[in-house]
């Protein structure tokens, strides 16, 4: 039985490091440790246009159907830099508590726009 990562997930954790690495470096968590909105606009950015606020977000309302084991290899990778963003609260409690139990015209309104 192989326990390991598949190559897909792989490339996703060098995505989600590389990400990080150039638009959450330590200085960045520093300076938002004072900054109101509490995370940088560009980062969380980059993580929509790399489809990762829609992680887990069925791709028919615009999100990237990842498995919970793809958003463990996105949220060690957050950590382990960590990250600074509302990803976990937005992505992946707000967009799975619509997509379990919200209405569909909830759904259809509100997981385009987290995805």
């Amino acid at each position: 039985m192989d326990l390991g990562f598949s190559d897909e997930q792989e490339v996703l954790r060098e995505t989600v490091r590389g990400l990080a690495a150039r638009h959450a470096d330590l200085s960045v968590v520093r300076a938002m440790e004072d900054d109101e909105r509490g995370y940088p606009a560009d980062f969380w950015a980059k993580l929509g246009e790399s489809g990762l606020t829609g992680l887990t977000i069925p791709e028919k309302w615009g999100g990237s159907q990842m498995s919970m084991l793809d958003a463990v290899v996105v949220y060690d990778e957050l950590g382990r830099a960590l990250s600074p963003s509302p990803h976990f609260v937005s992505s992946v409690v707000a967009g799975g508590v619509l997509t379990a139990a919200g209405t569909d015209e909830q759904r259809q309104e509100w997981l385009p726009k987290i995805a």
